[in-house]
């Protein structure tokens, strides 16, 4: 029987969707990717909140609703836009060699003769592993990647040599039949891909809004604590702040409607707002407390003035206190040491700082070493004081005593001298 049609880029673009769709290595090539896509969404969102104290259900709802979208809507379009440029670039060069021309094909007990302007080719029934077929093309399959296209609707058939050339096809191709390949079933149709796709640009176009509201909020309520803002400091309020502010944020805070990566962005919010909250309630308890105060102290040859403590739940800091000797106008020391001591709860004695220098130090210079007027040194912590194996943080009232070690050496002396000032 012998055919004649002509081969157009439409016919090229059936033939790369056949192949593709019915060839068992692209389809494991494709889920290995699809599968390697929506394990790899799923950790690139879960990996940020993977340590943070949010609600589980957001904490894995998120990035299992990321990794579903990337796998079945996102990344299934994107390989089948990419396919298609492929397509159309293939067709760009074969429309250069004339490629898209009259066919002449003769089919026989032997095989298939394909003749165009160019070339004849002449194809075995024996070399063909598989053979598939839509309503207007058989694909005969010599490899994977060498197929032979012939059209069922030649300009030159009637109707009833259409239906002999299909009896033919099935009595050549018998045993190929059998073989054929399924194409795979897609979990979603294109149009529902789109559909879902569209949505998907929508929420991540609302929650991209929504990140710039959030993130002045943060800016905000990061500003209610003291110091550079960060996650593992330990966070003080700051005097100044009031009830008004702190729930003025939080109806701001509750108006903002969020999704995505904000949920997360507002859970952590929402604990801040807490524990400005919780601390703001023990302050107003601290204001009928006394939180600080300033001792003083002397002995034979020191005296003490304006060092001062303060010690609540929140922070504890000293400020440095003026150390003078007696009786003295110019002192010049060879070396010099003062230890402060605290006696928590009558049982407890912290060695809490220590300030030192000597002669030997070259970076001194030489009115430093002069013993007249001297300084305690000063103890700033990020939060309150918490002793060892307690949780119960140091108070003022658990501080039962304060004390000075001062050890000296004046320039001229050989032996080190030490007293002890007692505080008040």
């Amino acid at each position: 029987m012998n055919i004649h049609y002509r081969i157009e880029p439409e016919d090229f673009l059936a033939l790369q969707k056949n192949s593709r769709e019915t060839s068992a290595h692209t389809q494991k090539r494709l889920r290995l990717l699809s599968t390697l896509c929506l394990i790899s969404v799923f950790f690139v969102f879960f990996k940020p909140v993977i340590n943070s104290d949010i609600p589980l259900y957001i904490k894995f709802g998120h990035p299992i609703f990321q990794a579903f979208i990337w796998s079945i809507v996102i990344f299934p379009l994107l390989e089948h836009f990419l396919f298609y440029l492929k397509c159309q670039y293939r067709i760009f060069r074969l429309k250069k060699i004339n490629y898209f021309s009259e066919r002449n094909v003769t089919i026989d007990d032997r095989g298939i003769t394909i003749s165009s302007s160019k070339e004849t080719n002449f194809f075995s029934w024996n070399h063909f592993i598989r053979m598939n077929e839509d309503p207007f093309r058989y694909y005969l399959y010599l490899s994977e990647k060498v197929i032979v296209l012939i059209k069922k609707n030649g300009s030159n058939l009637t109707e009833k040599e259409e239906k002999e050339l299909q009896e033919l096809f099935l009595n050549y191709t018998k045993n190929l039949t059998h073989n054929e390949i399924k194409k795979n079933i897609p979990i979603l149709n294109t149009k529902l891909k789109i559909i879902l796709m569209i949505t998907y640009i929508i929420i991540m176009s609302i929650e991209y809004y929504q990140s710039f509201h959030l993130a002045e909020l943060e800016n905000k309520i990061e500003g209610l604590f003291e110091g550079t803002f960060s996650e593992s400091a330990n966070l003080i309020l700051k005097e100044e702040i009031t009830n008004d502010q702190i729930m003025e944020l939080q109806e701001e805070l509750d108006s903002i409607q969020t999704i995505g990566n904000n949920q997360i962005l507002k859970s952590k919010l929402t604990i801040l707002l807490d524990i400005a909250e919780n601390q703001f309630n023990q302050l107003k308890t601290l204001q009928r407390k006394q939180t600080s105060r300033t001792y003083v102290g002397e002995s034979e040859n020191w005296k003490l003035e304006s060092y001062k403590i303060e010690a609540s739940p929140l922070k504890f800091r000293t400020y440095k206190g003026i150390l003078s000797m007696k009786n003295t106008d110019n002192f010049p020391a060879n070396y010099f040491k003062v230890e402060t001591h605290l006696v928590i709860r009558g049982n407890q004695d912290i060695h809490l700082s220590e300030r030192a220098f000597s002669r030997s130090d070259k970076n001194l210079l030489e009115e430093e070493m002069d013993l007249t007027k001297q300084s305690t040194g000063e103890v700033k912590f990020d939060g309150p004081l918490i002793l060892y194996n307690e949780t119960k943080p140091v108070l003022l009232e658990d501080i039962t005593e304060v004390y000075l070690n001062i050890e000296w050496q004046g320039m001229n002396e050989e032996n080190i001298n030490s007293e002890k000032i007692i505080l008040r």
